[in-house]
Parts: C-alpha cells; structure tokens; sequence
C-alpha cells in the first residue's frame, strides 16, 4: 500500500510539474520582428540603426515619432504567444558561457533567430513550384475571395472610370499604409541614402543567389522582380494579406516625378512632394484575369542629421541625436469592400519587409558587402 501510494504520488506530481510548465510557456511573449536579435547591452546602442514605424499616418510628410523595437512586444494574444507582464525569467548563464563574455542573447530573440533559420531551409527545400502546389487550395480560395471583394466594391477598379481624370470623392477607398524612418548611429555611413537602398533593393532582386527579398517576411512564398523591355519593373509576389492569401503581379513600376504631373497617378494618391523617389502600378491577380485589386504608391526621400550630429566635432556617438537615414512610405489603396484584417494585415506585411530591408541594407553597405556605385 505504501509502494502504491509513493507512486501514485510521484505520478501525480509528474503530471502537476508537466502541467505548470505547460502553462508556463504560454505565458512567454511571442517576439515580433528583428533583423539582427539584439543583445540586453545592444538594445539602448547607439551605433544601432534605428528605425521608426507608424501605420497610416495622415498625409503630412513630417517624420513620426521615433518608436523603438524590443524582444519584450508581444503579439495579440494566441495560442503561446500571449503576454503576462509579471512574469520575470532570468537565464542563468553557464560558467563557460561566463568566461566566454560573449552578450547573451534574450530567449525570444534566440527562438526569432532558429525560426528564421528553420524557415529558410524549408523554403529552399522546397522550392517556389512546390511551395506554390503545398498551397494551391489557398491560393484558389484567396483568389476567389478578391473577386468576391472586387463584385462588391463602390469603386469600380477594373473599368475605365479608374483613371487620373475620376472623382475620387464619389468612391471611398481603403487605405493601407506604413510610415518608417531608419536613422543612423551620429557620424556613420555618408552613402546611406534612398538611392543606395534602392540599389541595393535591385541588385538582390537581379543576383539569384541573393536570399534577400524570399527572407524579407517569414510569409513571403514567392517573390520575383523582372525588367521590362521599357525599362519598368515588373513584380510578382505570393503572400497572405491577413488572413488572405494573395496572388498577384505588379505589371509595371512606374517612377513618377513628386510634382503629380504623371497621367497614371490616381487623384487619391497623398502629394508627397517632399519625396523625390516615387513609383506607382496596379497590383493584379495571377488568375489570367488581370483584375486590378489595389493601387500601389511608394515615395522615399533621405532625412539629414539631428543638429550638431554628423559634424564631425566630437567622436560622441548619439546623446540622443538621430543621424542621417532614410524615410520610406509604403501606400496601397484598396477597394471599400476589402475586410479590414486584409487591410490591417498587409500594412503589417509592408512594415515587417521593409523594417528588414532597410536594416540588411544599412549592413551590407556598412560591412562593404554592397558597394553603391
């Protein structure tokens, strides 16, 4: 009887120790994003680039205010990922990681880190004709989807009222936009500019063993740029939007000069006449329909130094001043019907991308690993 009763104890504490832990990890918050995982003592550096986001600003060109990432942000609450603030967890570091003195790296920065690297060998696995078959019920029902949205949308995309001469007061349109700023460390790199970015966003486009753009979003399942005989760009890109899976092509990037004189840039789109670079184009289904399923407006201009910052008079490296960067605004106009996740969910997609490219840029130039020309 007693042997019995020491078992059933040891069963039942078994049972209660897998219990907590179990409940333990769902309190662990879920990371967001980061290029790099950085460590405690990196997080407040400032020879970091630093980059900023907000979501839909209105149409003034000011800079947002400066909102820094942290491994500590968590995602709404789901399955394993929600959030209690109360709870402190401390990594105790080995004695050899100890003598190592390397910077420890937080635990959700570790998981981001073996995420990204399990996602990566997946992917190249697989391959874009299979992990386009894997998702080939997605990608149908998606589609269908878009010309459900389409059939019941005021604005009549695909006719020949969507042009420069239309009233865009008469339709209402949906907006889905991010707004980043990626500032530089005081005196660092002279040649971190839009151009630059946009070189370097081209030559990863145009090297086929250049990862850079599939990596650029853990959900990004296909994605190929491609130069038109006229010189325009034509992209092509499998992804979700929210929780809509999305097929569709740019068929062409159209530069537009910043004074709205272009006959292909829609009423609707913000001035910006502060960004020199701009390109705009229609994003369409894959299906063979070519339906037009939003309207695409990028604008990017550099941003100067924080006064007295890169003056080159003190070998300070920030007190709090913001160096020369970049400012990147990311808007695609979509019809009145699309579900406000879908919209909610590319503007995400657009920050999560960007906020990546922007940082791998800004590496590459600063390692030499890209030279801009």
């Amino acid at each position: 009887m007693q042997v019995y009763m020491s078992t059933a104890m040891l069963r039942l504490g078994a049972v209660l120790f897998i219990a907590a832990t179990l409940g333990l990890c769902r309190m662990l918050p879920y990371p967001r994003y980061n290029y790099s995982p950085l460590s405690e003592d990196e997080k407040d550096d400032d020879n970091m680039l630093k980059i900023s986001t907000q979501q839909n600003p209105d149409s003034n060109s000011n800079p947002p205010p400066r909102i820094q990432y942290h491994e500590s942000e968590s995602l709404p609450p789901n399955d394993h990922s929600t959030s209690v603030p109360d709870l402190a967890i401390t990594i105790i570091p080995s004695k050899q990681q100890q003598q190592q003195q390397q910077p420890h790296l937080s635990t959700p920065s570790l998981e981001l880190l073996h995420a990204r690297r399990a996602l990566k060998k997946l992917k190249s696995l697989l391959g874009p004709a299979r992990l386009r078959a894997l998702l080939k019920d997605e990608i149908h029902d998606g589609t269908k989807e878009w010309h459900s949205i389409l059939a019941s949308s005021s604005y009549p995309f695909n006719t020949a009222a969507n042009s420069s001469s239309n009233n865009p007061r008469k339709y209402k349109l949906k907006l889905s936009q991010s707004h980043l700023v990626a500032a530089q460390p005081c005196n660092s790199l002279q040649n971190y500019t839009s151009t630059t970015f946009l070189s370097w966003f081209l030559n990863s486009a145009f090297t086929p063993s250049s990862p850079n753009l599939m990596q650029g979003h853990p959900e990004h399942y296909g994605i190929n740029l491609t130069p038109n005989p006229d010189g325009t760009l034509r992209g092509e890109v499998l992804e979700p939007w929210g929780p809509l899976m999305t097929d569709s092509r740019v068929p062409r990037f159209m530069p537009v000069p910043p004074d709205d004189s272009h006959s292909l840039k829609k009423p609707w789109m913000h001035p910006l006449k502060d960004y020199p670079l701009q390109m705009i184009g229609d994003e369409t289904l894959m299906d063979g329909s070519e339906k037009v399923i939003a309207n695409l407006h990028y604008a990017y201009r550099d941003i100067a130094a924080d006064e007295g910052c890169d003056d080159g008079s003190t070998s300070e490296t920030g007190n709090g001043k913001r160096g020369s960067g970049i400012e990147a605004i990311l808007a695609m106009w979509m019809p009145d019907a699309t579900p406000d996740d879908v919209v909610q969910g590319l503007s995400e997609h657009l920050e999560v991308e960007y906020h990546n490219w922007l940082r791998w840029a800004y590496e590459d130039i600063k390692s030499g690993a890209f030279k801009p020309t």
